[in-house]
């Protein structure tokens, strides 16, 4: 199992950095509401005093689910804040901080699932990642296993007094450009402030959001594209099988900021806390995750590893180094009698050589020590190899059962004194004496054992030998007592090898471990050259690979001519992405260099493909080809762009080819022009502040072309459609105004006698006439019955032919010179 249960289940705990606070509940989750806080809260001050919630305290806001298939039937397993649907059992709760870490384990079970769950960030950071350890503790396998982690992000709850709701924009993000999906967030849009999911192995998660706060673990996830509304995160882990006694690990990375950016940036740049639960990647889980790795640094150190030597490595944390188990151990030989040789048939396999024992097991009497290979024989020393062909018969010295100095070759075993001569089989067999010739087809003087040339006997042609001594005579290196050369070959014809040559890889070329007497050490001889005889792929010659091997041997490793080189590109802003012009072909990763090669500015760290992109700024963040332009996705790119025509780029609904809408006070379509003048005759309604009286009808406008008297206005003027000259006197068919284009002439004006115009139009001109006392006096408009001079036409008489009195003739003059008092006014 991953973690030993042995706590049982605490009171709810907090733990506190320097930007993140949670609280925990009874089931682990993040939803205290006593006085311990608060769910999970971030402070951007870093004061650790103004906490803003990143969760909506007192409802089901954060919740983790557990599902699998056993035996046909689904089980399902839920820890939230509604205390009743809680169905998972904590089995143990612990605090592991430390000065510089933030450390909470929760141990859960749900039937046969057996969970742990770790959370662990920086005091002094704002990114936590959420492992979870999980096991099948059960008898039975699973399937479709499923876990699943949510919260409800209303960062702005106690962020802004002025929000009143908790609405939220959220979206579904690629955030390290490599094609899926791995990141989940949402962000405030009071504060701006962000939360995301970042996943560690996306190809196995789902990332989304639900509006229904559903904690179902097959819940359809969404993404809302940047929308606005109270939608929950989810992060979900599927894993296909789960054998019993098997265990996986998976988990995410919580990222906190007060912008989405920032929050991007800062999960990308924290991705190693991924494998804060495995550091190394070796598969073992380290102690703080519930595993037994000793060493989480070293990759080669993890229970049930095999043990090694001399790297000072406890490589299976059994709590040893370098055990005498260690694959690698070394064949020691006891060396009772102390002459430095072994007896083969006493050893012990160790790191280090134990006392009284060495590497060599070729000592013929380990009880004395004047008796070894090589000694020089005399009364009290014997050299082992005195019989060395085994038949019992010695050549030169005395061996303790052995016929010594009768032995004519010492290395056949069919050749000795006691053997029966074989007629014309080319060989001394009972070493009489007995020569023959032999072929020497490599002309080393040495004849072919095998093979007799009984057509001469004195062996002085070419090609003949007085001897049989070569048991190779295809090599001229080859015969009996030659030198050993290293080249893999019997060169001494002594049966054997010698061990320092080896070539245990089977390249064909051989490796010679020490200068050893008997071979000369001569470099140039074929397949004397192997650098490396564990190795196949290392010999003269060979291609070069990445492989941490010197395969050619030429005393260099990985060379950048290696056939597998890799290609790394220039990564000079250190945005993890490569500038394709500048590469480097190497067979390991140089320091400034990457793999990817799609970076479009490699001279600006947030340049690379999927970054987040500014609108506007002239720059491609994310190296698509272009700035960002179309904030609104309609299509067409925003005015404070070259060549952009979309005047609102933050409403897909205003564009060049919208439909425009009037006296909304919005210019749908951009084209400038007044919204209130839907006709586009220049006018605005009058109806929204304007002078356009009709704006349906382009004719009609304020200053139009009007024809009078029809009853249709359009110059906007109603009082001129009657009263042209706006003296006001109607003119046309129905009015009273004798001559409605000249203001002076109308019902009421004064008339002027004798100018032969009616300006009171009264249909007449009024007339001058004589007041009878030679002074001239003004008449009355004349009437149907001959005017002012009555029916006698009497001068100074009144209409009825009566003479006037001098009053009324006084009267008429002082209108006249009345009149003719306005008329010089007027000149």
């Amino acid at each position: 199992m991953f973690l030993s249960l042995i706590l049982s289940a605490t009171a709810s705990q907090q733990l506190t950095g320097d930007y993140i606070q949670v609280a925990y509940g009874d089931d682990g989750m993040w939803n205290d509401t006593t006085s311990a806080g608060e769910g999970l809260e971030f402070d951007s001050s870093g004061s650790g005093s103004s906490f803003c919630d990143f969760t909506y305290p007192g409802s089901p806001f954060a919740a983790m689910g557990f599902q699998y298939d056993s035996g046909g039937t689904e089980y399902t397993y839920l820890a939230n804040s509604t205390s009743s649907s809680d169905t998972v059992t904590v089995t143990s709760e612990t605090d592991d901080s430390t000065a510089t870490q933030m450390v909470s384990t929760y141990a859960y079970t749900g039937g046969d699932l057996t969970v742990t769950r770790v959370e662990i960030w920086d005091v002094d950071g704002t990114v936590m990642s959420v492992q979870y350890m999980v096991e099948n503790s059960g008898s039975a396998d699973m399937t479709d296993v499923i876990i699943q982690h949510q919260t409800d992000p209303d960062q702005d709850i106690s962020c802004s007094s002025s929000s009143t709701t908790y609405s939220t924009y959220n979206s579904i993000e690629d955030i390290d450009g490599d094609g899926a999906d791995d990141y989940t967030q949402s962000e405030g849009p009071y504060s701006g402030y962000a939360i995301g999911f970042y996943g560690c192995d996306p190809s196995s998660e789902e990332f989304g959001h639900n509006s229904s706060w559903d904690t179902d673990t097959e819940a359809t996830l969404t993404d809302y594209a940047g929308a606005s509304g109270d939608y929950a995160m989810y992060w979900r882990h599927t894993e296909a099988t789960l054998a019993a006694g098997d265990s996986f690990q998976a988990g995410f990375l919580i990222s906190l900021a007060t912008t989405t950016a920032d929050a991007q940036s800062e999960a990308l740049l924290e991705v190693d806390m991924c494998d804060v639960c495995d550091a190394d990647g070796d598969g073992a889980l380290n102690e703080l995750c519930g595993g037994d790795d000793c060493d989480d640094d070293d990759g080669t150190a993890y229970p049930g590893n095999d043990e090694y030597c001399s790297d000072s490595v406890d490589n299976d944390c059994d709590g040893t180094v370098d055990e005498d188990d260690a694959v690698d151990a070394t064949d020691w030989y006891a060396d009772d009698d102390g002459d430095g040789y072994g007896d083969s048939s006493d050893s012990t396999a160790a790191c280090d050589a134990p006392s009284d024992y060495v590497s060599d097991d070729s000592d013929c009497l380990d009880s004395d020590a004047d008796t070894y290979p090589g000694a020089a024989p005399n009364d009290s020393s014997t050299d082992c190899m005195t019989d060395a062909d085994g038949d019992g018969y010695g050549d030169d010295s005395p061996a303790s059962g052995v016929t010594a100095g009768t032995d004519c070759d010492d290395a056949r075993a069919r050749v000795n004194p006691g053997e029966t001569e074989v007629t014309a089989d080319g060989v001394d067999n009972d070493c009489d004496g007995f020569e023959e010739c032999y072929t020497d087809d490599d002309a080393d003087g040495y004849g072919d054992r095998d093979t007799v040339d009984s057509s001469d006997t004195d062996c002085d042609d070419a090609g003949e030998a007085d001897n049989d001594d070569d048991c190779d005579d295809d090599d001229d290196t080859v015969y009996d007592g030659a030198t050993e050369l290293c080249d893999g070959l019997d060169n001494d014809c002594d049966g054997t090898v010698p061990s320092d040559e080896t070539d245990d890889d089977g390249d064909g070329y051989v490796e010679c471990t020490q200068d050893a007497d008997g071979w000369d050490g001569d470099s140039s001889v074929v397949g004397g050259e192997d650098c490396n005889d564990s190795a196949a792929s290392a010999y003269p010659g060979a291609d070069e690979y990445c492989d941490g091997i010197d395969n050619d041997c030429e005393g260099d490793i990985d060379e950048d001519d290696a056939v597998d080189v890799n290609t790394y590109y220039a990564d000079a802003d250190g945005d993890s992405y490569g500038d394709a012009s500048v590469t480097d072909d190497e067979c390991t990763q140089p320091s400034g260099y990457v793999t990817d090669d799609t970076d479009c500015d490699d001279s600006d760290a947030g340049s690379y493909p999927g970054a987040p992109e500014t609108a506007y700024d002239g720059i491609d963040q994310d190296c698509d080809g272009s700035d960002w332009c179309d904030v609104d996705g309609d299509g067409f790119l925003s005015d404070e762009c070259p060549d952009g025509d979309d005047c609102d780029d933050s409403d897909a609904e205003i564009n060049p080819d919208a439909e425009e809408i009037f006296y909304d006070d919005v210019d749908q379509d951009c084209d400038g022009g007044s919204d209130y003048d839907e006709d586009g005759d220049g006018y605005d309604s009058a109806s929204y502040g304007g002078d356009d009286c009709d704006d349906a009808d382009a004719d009609t406008y304020p200053g139009a072309p009007d024809e009078p008297y029809d009853g249709i206005i359009t110059d906007c003027d109603a009082a001129d459609e009657y009263d042209q000259d706006g003296d006001g006197f109607d003119g046309g068919e129905d009015g009273t105004d004798c001559d409605d284009a000249n203001s002076d002439i109308h019902p009421g004006a004064e008339d002027v006698p004798d100018d032969g115009i009616d300006q009171d139009c009264d249909g007449e001109d009024s007339v001058t006439v004589d007041s009878g006392w030679g002074d001239s006096g003004i008449a009355t408009d004349t009437g149907a019955g001959g005017g002012y001079k009555g029916g006698g036409g009497c001068e100074g008489c009144a209409s009825s032919g009566t003479p006037m009195g001098g009053a009324a003739v006084m009267a008429l003059l002082g209108l006249a010179l009345l009149r003719r008092r306005r008329e010089d006014s007027a000149a």
